[in-house]
């Protein structure tokens, strides 16, 4: 009997740290065909991603970043899979992937949604007040709506599965050089602080404030390494003056950056591994850091979905908070958001259930 067919396209990291453990676990399992289709630039500028599906033993066709945006060339992709798992459902994908997904709606062709942020615009929140509709079926949260206030289109609740968190580390960890291991090596602790005030979500005294704080922080605790980490490592007109200012006013204070600095090139669980606890404004790393065992605690926060952390408001929260440990909350938060492995394969059987497969 043939099996079905579920394809994914991995156009960058993001693509492959949400979906590509359960591929993987899929196509461990047997009972799905699994074929992922990599683009280029992401398979000559990811080594590590190379290595993972490489060794997954998936089948994979990679091609040029523009052919894989080409109606004529990923239409003929998508005709010959029976379904495809995204992170873009077709109504609702802003994306420079846009097109191809909307494209799969008129092709008839099925997709499994998965979520892929603790705080997602127009899952968690919603930026322009917009009903949320999903073509998908079936659609992967991470918790039940209930935890946040979307307005969900008629007929959306009812194709929800909650899955729980799914993003399984894959990637090898990667280490920086010895000289600058031997550096952090040296002090007491390290803090890692993540922030997203890319966008106009924060305005320019919210991150006035953070900044003046880690510099007052810096000062008051020399044993204490901060690492200052953007989201994705990625610099901005925004903050790029106050990371310059801090770095030239405490030597304590350190950078990861994603296209140079001593952590080039190292993602959020590479320095999560570096860190002894974390701070974050609201976003994806604090599960990231709490599935690692890594305290956690919020800045600048107003979701409610993580409201139950503890929330630093000054140099006093932010001293006691270092010093302390891995908290009920915390612990409650991780039960919340379920087992890896055990939320990986209520998807895969959600997914075989609905291909039509049966596992074996």
């Amino acid at each position: 009997m043939k099996k079905p067919v579920l394809g994914a396209f991995l156009n960058g990291v993001p693509d492959v740290e949400n979906l590509f453990p359960i591929l993987s676990d899929l196509h461990a399992r047997g009972d799905v065909e699994v074929r992922v289709f990599v683009t280029s630039g992401l398979w000559w500028r990811e080594p590590r991603v190379r290595e993972v599906l490489k060794a997954s033993g998936v089948k994979m066709l990679f091609r040029h970043n523009r052919l894989m945006k080409m109606p004529w060339y990923y239409k003929r992709l998508l005709r010959d899979v029976d379904a495809m798992l995204v992170i873009g459902d077709p109504k609702i994908d802003n994306s420079i992937f846009g097109k191809r997904s909307a494209a799969m709606i008129p092709l008839g062709k099925p997709t499994f949604w998965m979520q892929h942020g603790v705080i997602q615009n127009k899952i968690a929140q919603t930026l322009d007040g917009a009903v949320t509709d999903f073509y998908s079926d079936p659609i992967f949260y991470w918790v039940d709506p209930s935890h946040h206030s979307v307005e969900l289109a008629p007929g959306v609740v009812e194709r929800i599965k909650v899955c729980g968190f799914v993003k399984r580390p894959i990637l090898r960890v990667k280490t920086p050089g010895a000289a600058f291991t031997n550096e952090l090596a040296r002090y007491r602790k390290r803090v890692l602080l993540c922030h997203t005030f890319r966008g106009g979500e924060y305005d320019a005294d919210q991150i006035n404030w953070a900044y003046d704080m880690i510099r007052d922080y810096c000062h008051k605790n020399p044993d204490v390494a901060v690492i200052v980490r953007p989201h994705r490592g990625k610099e901005r007109a925004n903050y790029n003056a106050h990371d310059k200012a801090l770095a030239k006013d405490c030597k304590n204070a350190y950078f990861s950056l994603q296209h140079r600095g001593p952590m080039k090139g190292m993602n959020m669980n590479d320095v999560l591994h570096l860190s002894d606890c974390l701070i974050s404004t609201a976003s994806t790393a604090i599960l990231d850091g709490l599935y690692m065992g890594k305290p956690a605690a919020m800045i600048v926060n107003d979701r409610p979905q993580l409201a139950t952390l503890p929330e630093i408001t000054d140099v006093e929260s932010l001293t006691a908070f270092v010093e302390g440990g891995f908290t009920a909350p915390m612990q409650e938060m991780v039960g919340l958001y379920g087992d890896l492995d055990r939320n990986i394969a209520f998807v895969c059987r959600e997914i075989e259930a609905a291909l039509g497969a049966t596992q074996g």
